[in-house]
């Protein structure tokens, strides 16, 4: 019998086969987090998924990516060493008014959470993160 959680991982990588396979370009992700161990293997997982990844691990950082690069796509720490998340979304949007916000974070807060819908952030991503779950609201928000 097959195991739900890998039948659903199947379908997913298969799903980002095929949307790899129609897009021209792959869709570019951020991936802002100081803890780089951390931020290497969301973006080696995301790489699998088709998208093309960079990666920071402070704010100032991910600003001069974003400036330069306008991604479609940023996942960032709420806690960074140099800027907070929160500042980071921010900034972003005034940066890249087209690329999709995503906010990962081990603190869960409602109210930073209700402030940052208010800048349009696509998601919330709470520690210990699944990767699945992380594909899946990825491709929610994008497709």
């Amino acid at each position: 019998m097959t195991n739900p959680k890998w039948a659903r991982a199947r379908f997913l990588r298969s799903n980002s086969r095929k949307l790899k396979e129609n897009m021209t370009k792959p869709l570019t992700v951020l991936v802002v987090d100081d803890d780089e161990v951390f931020a290497s293997n969301l973006a080696k997982n995301l790489t699998l998924d088709g998208y093309e990844t960079l990666l920071a691990a402070t704010g100032k950082k991910a600003l001069m990516i974003i400036g330069e690069n306008k991604p479609d796509i940023l996942i960032c720490d709420l806690k960074l060493p140099d800027l907070d998340g929160d500042s980071l979304l921010k900034e972003a949007r005034t940066l890249s008014p087209e690329t999709k916000l995503f906010l990962i974070s081990a603190y869960v807060d409602t109210a930073i959470e209700e402030r940052l819908k208010k800048i349009c952030v696509c998601g919330f991503i709470h520690k210990p993160i699944v990767l699945d779950d992380v594909t899946a609201m990825i491709h929610k928000n994008t497709l």
